[in-house]
């Protein structure tokens, strides 16, 4: 051997190279040893305690002699600085795993790091040329460049690859891949006692990330990998080191390590595949104790698979998880015939109630409409989980329905609803939840059912009921259809298509996820402009509204959505999430299906919405890019969102403290670890929401088209012209009706706001009466106007609100909070209502000085601008009474410590419904003015506020 490569035994040399690794990075970094020469070198760096002759205690002399036949090894970089790791020619057994050895050999005791390998001028030209780089550092190409990985780090947009084991991150170098290699896993921390993450990581601060872990084929590992990988994910970003990560797979071969697949193929990269990981907290798939693979879950005579009955007899928990269309819900409702047959109750909760009416035609109970008169009561009861308390519409007595059946369609919808809805559930969350766990208990069998089974669905129902589920996964999924997904950042292109769809004649069905008529793609918007562009056509829209509404043909059509489809023929046919889940669109009258999603929505939930209709139509879907529909504080995990919530009710508890009251909170922390991980993933979903979309569809259809076309600027401005003007016109026209509406009495209002059936003329008339009773609750003697309205369909209410009582001070405002909270309190509920933590906050920034002064001109060294940012900035740190900053109490995504000051008090403003706006550059300084978004109407509602307020029962 020459001597370039004799510091490299031979037999090592011709390993190495099976890694495909080039002969300048074996000579740069490799080693070889053997003999006691090679354990010296061991026991260099070893740390341990020694006996007096210098020998190391506890016989690890001799527990090491496994090194003496040789080895070749590699430094990594720790804290302690460069220390060997090794790769023995004769490895030790593994005790801990029966006829495994341990390959590489980490000296014990020392801290984990990370192998960086030196690299050439060669090695920067690949990089250079793989990332497009024109500009980089040349010399020798055979010499080694000591600067490297600083010229590296300081180019974001190279990507850093993330593997496991010096071999492989040569490999990924000699084809101009930089990549840092980890000992294991696991050990991206500096031990196990210092959790500290890796030094290195922090050098690559702003680039993306890509993972070459092992290909593995068994499930265990995968699971026990991508684990891993999520973690340090997790950390990476918490750190702000980087937002952007993926992983590189090379499954369709039989390599296992990236450097046996760069040999197997000499280094030919075709098969090699990249995906985005996502940054946040992702569904955790179960483990199923029964596998089916079946198009149906009942048999050709419509009965529930003997499996899925055996299942369900032998344990008190069932879970079944199968795909939308294979028929959870017959073979449910044909298990529990049997049960109503011999008297026994079936109770089926839900959360929506126009599912509530399927559900209970389906299992043939009663619902919460029918159960005084229909027959069907003495078998069991459909209702909204909202229901499920004794002062209800429906009475509900647990007492009733001990040992029933308990059966739980979309159980993840329905716990999602429990936890997190704003409808009537919030008002009585506590009680509904403690009836609904206590239904968990006592029923003799407890069925539940999804597509979307995840675990922590099961954690919640394990942690409830004392008992480990059962789960039946259902395996079959007939990817069939094709889906058209729309990338643009606005729908113009997709809307366009509708029209051409239109033209052609097809028979449309079109989702989206909003009806209110301050939404451009709403319901309600949407009809009144395809009637306007298209009279000849008959255009219906199915919402939360239309179907309580006895002025609509679309009233009550939940009942049968397909004699309903069969019967009018819709040429056009809006729906909203009215009809998300559980109603099956069997009708063949469709050509096809639209939707839209703007992250109000959930993904999942958009896409249950879009498998409602059975047809396998084409499926044309547009999705924004991104949603600010954050929950909680933002965060993308679960523990952020946990300890967020936490950290704020201790606070809040501190305020009602210092004032000597006592906060009177309910706490379930299975609710609050469901809200949590659901709310991370939601979380994760919006931040990147069209990536997700994509990434869910193409697990659902057989064909995914992406539509990234761009059409003409002109007929792009038409477009957005016609949606903007049709909006403006449809507002103007409803605030017209609702000023016009009467003002009614208290008991007339409140008989008014209690009906569940309503005309369009009453939801106007209730609006109107609503407003005025939150601006002039005494006197009622508010006169609406346009830009009043305007301000409540903006959200900016809240904002003033806000505003007013920080000009009250704290205790005025805690005052407001008790007066709020109902007894017993659900904690993330609580945590909305108190306003006096956000005050105090507030107070301390002073930011009401730069609204005192509205005639000033602002610039990011103003005086006023740098004291009210640097008050803002140590709101980053926590408090000396708790572990709480500003990030638990509001989600702030873009701003930190470090941002500009007039940044800082732009954001802050803006909670107050105030803007910085900049109207003049001189100099190369930027000078902004304060801008109202209430305008005139902020002093008139502050007036009204400081009257009628004071001395009357209402809850601000």
């Amino acid at each position: 051997m020459s001597k370039l490569y004799s510091t490299v035994f031979s037999r090592h040399y011709q390993e190495l190279k099976k890694s495909f690794i080039d002969d300048l990075l074996i000579s740069l970094n490799v080693n070889s040893s053997e003999g006691f020469q090679l354990q010296s070198k061991y026991f260099e760096y070893w740390q341990g305690d020694r006996t007096n002759t210098g020998r190391p205690a506890g016989r690890l002399l001799e527990k090491t002699n496994h090194l003496l036949a040789g080895a070749w090894f590699v430094y990594f970089q720790t804290k302690q600085g460069l220390i060997p790791h090794f790769k023995p020619d004769n490895p030790r057994p593994d005790k801990s795993k029966e006829g495994k050895y341990i390959k590489y050999e980490q000296i014990l005791g020392v801290p984990n790091g990370t192998f960086i390998p030196r690299i050439t001028y060669h090695h920067i030209k690949l990089i250079a040329e793989r990332n497009n780089i024109k500009i980089y550092p040349k010399g020798d190409l055979n010499a080694c460049y000591e600067d490297a990985w600083k010229w590296i780090s300081t180019n974001k947009k190279i990507k850093i690859g993330i593997t496991e084991g010096a071999k492989k991150s040569m490999a990924l170098m000699s084809v101009g891949v930089p990549a840092i290699a980890l000992s294991g896993v696991w050990n991206f921390h500096n031990s196990k006692v210092d959790k500290k993450l890796l030094e290195t990581f922090h050098q690559f601060k702003g680039h993306k990330f890509c993972f070459y872990y092992d290909n593995d084929k068994k499930e265990k590992t995968i699971n026990h990998v991508a684990k891993a990988a999520q973690k340090l994910i997790k950390q990476i970003s918490i750190l702000g080191i980087s937002k952007e990560f993926e992983k590189c797979t090379w499954s369709n071969t039989n390599s296992k390590g990236i450097d046996d697949y760069l040999f197997d193929y000499d280094g030919d990269e075709r098969h090699l595949k990249y995906e985005d990981c996502l940054f946040g907290e992702t569904f955790q798939k179960v483990t199923p104790d029964l596998t089916l693979n079946s198009r149906y879950l009942t048999d050709k005579n419509k009965k529930c698979l003997p499996e899925i009955t055996e299942a369900i007899d032998n344990n008190k928990v069932t879970a079944i998880l199968s795909a939308k269309g294979t028929g959870k819900t017959a073979a449910i409702s044909d298990y529990t015939a049997q049960y109503s047959e011999c008297g026994i109750k079936i109770l089926v909760p839900t959360h929506r109630v126009q599912l509530m009416s399927e559900l209970s035609s389906r299992f043939q109970i009663a619902n919460a409409f029918n159960h005084r008169e229909s027959l069907d009561e003495v078998f069991g009861l459909s209702l909204c989980v909202d229901s499920m308390r004794k002062n209800s519409s429906v009475k509900f007595d647990i007492e009733r329905f001990a040992d029933c059946i308990l059966v739980i369609d979309e159980i993840d919808q329905v716990l999602d609803h429990l936890v997190n809805s704003s409808t009537e559930v919030r008002k009585h969350r506590p009680v509904i939840i403690e009836n609904f766990i206590m239904m968990l208990k006592i029923a003799s069998k407890v069925i539940v059912s999804s597509a979307d089974i995840t675990q922590d669905v099961i954690d919640f129902l394990e942690a409830n009921t004392g008992e480990k589920v059962f789960i039946v996964e259902n395996q079959y999924k007939d990817k069939i259809g094709t889906c058209h997904i729309y990338t643009q950042t606005q729908p113009q292109v997709f809307l366009g298509d509708l029209y051409k769809a239109i033209d052609r004649g097809d028979n449309i069905c079109f989702f989206t996820s909003s009806q209110r008529i301050s939404s451009s793609y709403s319901t309600q918007n949407l009809e009144i402009l395809l009637k306007k562009q298209y009279p000849h056509i008959k255009v219906m829209r199915i919402d939360a509204h239309t179907v309580v509404d006895p002025q609509r043909r679309e009233f009550n059509c939940m009942n049968n959505i397909n004699e309903f489809i069969e019967t009018e023929i819709p040429d056009v046919l809006l729906i909203s999430p009215v009809l998300e889940t559980g109603i099956d669109i069997t009708s063949e009258h469709f050509d096809s299906y639209w939707g839209m999603s703007w992250g109000i929505t959930p993904v999942n939930s958009f896409s249950q919405a879009m498998a409602r209709i059975r047809k396998p139509i084409p499926r044309y879907i547009w999705s924004s890019s991104s949603s600010s529909c954050l929950i909680g504080n933002g965060s993308l995990f679960a523990s952020g969102l946990i300890s967020s919530q936490k950290n704020q009710l201790k606070v809040n508890e501190l305020i009602f403290h210092h004032f000597d009251d006592n906060l009177d909170v309910y706490i379930n922390d299975s609710c609050l670890t469901y809200w949590a991980t659901r709310g991370a993933i939601t979380n994760t979903h919006l931040r990147r929401l069209v990536k997700s979309v994509i990434a869910k569809f193409a697990s659902d259809y057989k064909t995914i088209r992406i539509n990234n076309s761009a059409i003409k600027k002109e007929e792009k401005c038409k477009l957005k012209q016609i949606i903007n003007a049709n909006k403006i016109t449809n507002i103007q026209a409803q605030y017209d009706q609702i000023i016009a509406s009467p003002l009614l009495t208290d008991s007339d209002f409140q008989k008014l706001k209690d009906k569940k059936q309503k005309t369009l003329d009453e939801r106007l008339m209730e609006r109107k009466n609503s407003l005025v009773r939150y601006i002039t609750p005494k006197s009622k003697k508010l006169q609406l106007t346009h830009s009043i309205l305007q301000l409540d369909d903006a959200k900016l209410l809240p904002k003033i609100n806000l505003h007013w009582l920080l000009t009250l001070g704290l205790e005025v405002t805690h005052k407001f909070d008790k007066l709020r909270l109902n007894d017993k309190e659900f904690s993330i509920d609580l945590n909305k209502k108190c306003m006096a933590l956000k005050v105090a906050y507030l107070t301390r920034f002073n930011v009401i000085e730069i609204i005192n002064n509205p005639d000033e001109f602002y610039f990011n060294k103003h005086l006023l601008i740098n004291e009210v940012g640097s008050n803002i900035r140590c709101g980053f740190k926590k408090l000396a009474e708790a572990d709480f900053t500003i990030k638990d109490l509001w989600s702030i995504r873009y701003l930190s410590i470090e941002s500009f000051d007039i940044h800082l008090v732009k954001w802050c403003l803006s909670l107050l419904g105030f803007e910085l706006k900049s109207f003049k550059r001189v100099q190369g300084v930027v000078y902004f003015s304060l801008f109202d978004l209430a305008m005139d109407n902020r002093k008139m509602l502050f007036d009204f506020w400081n009257t009628e307020r004071f001395d009357s029962d209402f809850l601000c």
